[in-house]
């Protein structure tokens, strides 16, 4: 996978939705990247700064691979290394 579509702790996920909900941006800091045996895949979880994105489910989180192929709802601002 790209480094620069795959989230990690630290990172800033913005979600918008052009189309629904004309242009609203959700932004959040990345807080947990886990596998979820239940659901067969990777999880990413968000805590973010103001509600939460109508499609996102704080139990499981957004799949891993969705926010990477996702390019039109998900940007992904990489944490930087100190």
């Amino acid at each position: 996978m790209n480094r620069n579509r795959h989230c990690e702790i630290g990172d800033l996920l913005i979600r918008e939705d052009k189309l629904a909900l004309k242009g609203q941006k959700h932004i959040g800091l990345v807080t947990g990247v886990k596998e979820l045996p239940r659901i067969s895949g990777t999880s990413v979880f968000v805590e973010w700064t103001g509600t939460a994105p109508y499609d996102y489910n704080s139990t499981y989180g957004y799949s891993l691979v969705n926010v990477h192929n996702q390019y039109n709802l998900f940007t992904i601002e990489k944490a930087r290394a100190s």
